[in-house]
């Protein structure tokens, strides 16, 4: 799809949006606030998931006797030695890349523009913003 075709779209979706009563507008935010909660409490209850039975996995292996007799190589020894020059560089290119991350993050989601952004969409899309709060309520609760 050409961006025009694309942006001639999400115009049409806005004044479909638009053209909606205020109970519509309610009806779109609670979908949507259930919709995001259900994923987001499904995502985290699967990671928890999987890290409790990775670490379960860990502790049977344990007990198990596999990680008694770890022994490495001296060429894994030779590796690590060759390896700490690009630690450092490694090292400070994430770090790097992350103060870049906050900085955005800082700066995009800052705790004062955001709620300016909040007390705007409560008198601009009252019925969308308490529809979405409800229907995350609603989705947590279930």
């Amino acid at each position: 799809m050409a961006p025009a075709a694309a942006g001639a779209d999400s115009q049409s979706l806005r004044d479909q949006y638009d053209s909606l009563p205020p109970k519509g507008k309610f009806a779109t935010g609670a979908v949507v606030g259930f919709v995001g909660a259900k994923i987001a409490v499904g995502s985290a209850v699967k990671a928890a998931k999987v890290a409790g039975a990775a670490f379960i996995a860990s502790e049977v292996m344990n007990a198990a006797g596999v990680f008694n007799d770890i022994d490495l190589p001296d060429s894994v020894d030779n590796v690590l030695d060759d390896a700490k020059p690009f630690m450092q560089i490694a090292k400070k290119r994430t770090l790097t890349t992350i103060n870049d991350l906050r900085t955005t993050v800082r700066e995009k989601i800052n705790p004062a523009k955001l709620r300016e952004n909040l007390e705007e969409a409560m008198v601009k899309e009252r019925m969308v913003t308490l529809g979405a709060a409800t229907g995350a309520f609603v989705g947590l609760a279930l």
